[in-house]
């Protein structure tokens, strides 16, 4: 039996040869087929035995097209710890606290981080503020300096405790995509925004057709977290809904009702250990087949 986690691009041309040497074959984290690329539905309904996906509303999807699959939970809920938010000690702070997280790949680093840190200059000609930029492994600290050192801004620079630079931040402006879950999982109140390239764009916006892009709004089923992409993700636009976040403490406190909710969706502790056991029972059953 073989395991396939992500990266669809490799794994469903692998899941192929794995089927012709009749490898049987489980996909873990499979391929958000419910945002884009539909088409690959009846390339997994022919190759993958089951799947194994860590959102809820995915499993009806999958089955209803013919796909074994079985929820398990995010991994995120055992690796985003519980604890205490910055605005629950600090209803009318003097100075607020806001994180950057532009991203976990250079590219969208490159396109984002500029117009957040104009937006973040913007924000702090209106209210006392600090900046936190938190920093993906991923990403070099050298390819995102140069843009630190022109904003002329002073930022911390987050590289370890991002759990607990996100708890201490009154707002997030996160860049759409996982981070955005780990955010909402700390009930830290966000502005999600991504930008991609003008073709891409195009392409996405043929393709894809979903009510929210973030994976807050979409866990949640509904717009929690305001939304700018492509043209609307402006320095101006950021600026202006993050100022109207702070000056609006109902408008939090409602945000960080909403965002308290995403924890149960997104299931139970142990994902990871129920993975396992939902392959340990298939190994099992084979075993027991032949």
């Amino acid at each position: 039996m073989a395991v396939l986690i992500d990266f669809p691009e490799f794994n469903l041309r692998l899941a192929r040869e794995l089927k012709r040497r009749k490898v049987r074959v489980v996909y873990y984290i499979s391929p958000q087929i419910w945002a884009w690329r539909k088409g690959r539905i009846r390339q997994i309904a022919r190759r993958v035995e089951k799947t194994l996906v860590l959102f809820g509303f995915e499993l009806e999807y999958y089955r209803a097209r013919g796909v074994a699959a079985t929820h398990v939970g995010h991994p995120l809920v055992d690796l985003v710890p519980e604890g205490e938010q910055i605005w629950q000690r600090q209803a009318a702070p003097d100075v607020y606290d806001i994180a950057l997280l532009p991203g976990s790949r250079r590219s969208e680093v490159g396109r984002l981080l500029p117009v957040l840190l104009e937006a973040a200059a913007g924000i702090a000609r209106e209210v006392p503020v600090r900046f936190r930029l938190i920093r993906a492994a991923t990403v070099p600290r050298a390819a995102m300096a140069s843009a630190v050192r022109d904003s002329g801004l002073e930022i911390e620079w987050v590289e370890d405790d991002r759990f607990g630079a996100i708890a201490a931040s009154h707002l997030a402006l996160c860049a759409s995509g996982t981070a955005t879950l780990e955010v909402g999982l700390m009930t830290t109140p966000m502005i999600v925004v991504y930008k991609v390239g003008r073709c891409t764009g195009w392409i996405a916006r043929r393709l894809v057709n979903l009510p929210s892009y973030s994976l807050v709004n979409l866990v949640l089923e509904r717009p929690v977290c305001p939304e700018l992409i492509q043209g609307d993700a402006t320095p101006g636009a950021i600026r202006d809904e993050a100022l109207r976040l702070l000056r609006d403490p109902a408008a939090v406190a409602r945000m960080r009702a909403d965002l308290a909710e995403l924890r149960g969706r997104l299931g139970e502790t142990g994902a990871s250990r129920r993975a396992a056991a939902e392959v340990h029972a298939l190994l099992r059953r084979g075993q027991a087949a032949a």
